[in-house]
């Protein structure tokens, strides 16, 4: 426990800037998800079949391990911050669109034709 302790004193400052860094590659990669994940599902709601193939295709992204995904994206883009943004814009975007999706197609037809109206 004291070793524990002579860490966090003696490297906060080193551990508060790894923790910045970590909270903005998170956010970073949030917000790119929701911009592609909302509008996507806005569109797709219109398209049934179409969005039944996104739902198949992110969920099948989900899968895939991340060490492996990160495996693949090092060769193609390096080491760094880009391949982690890029895995975790891919792991967000299965939840952020399917809830989208599921929340617009869920709202009765009734309220939606008195929107028209």
């Amino acid at each position: 426990m004291q070793q524990i302790q002579q860490i966090l004193t003696t490297q906060s400052g080193e551990l508060l800037q790894a923790l910045g860094q970590h909270l903005e590659i998170s956010l970073l990669a949030l917000l790119i998800a929701a911009v592609i994940g909302i509008p996507l599902a806005i569109i797709l709601t219109a398209h049934q079949k179409l969005a039944e193939a996104m739902l198949q295709v992110t969920s099948v992204l989900q899968t895939i391990p991340s060490l492996a995904l990160l495996g693949l994206l090092i060769p193609l883009v390096g080491i760094g911050t880009v391949p982690a943004v890029i895995t975790l814009v891919l792991y967000a975007l299965m939840p952020i669109f399917q809830n989208t999706y599921a929340g617009l197609s869920g709202i009765d037809p009734a309220l939606k034709e008195a929107e028209i109206a």
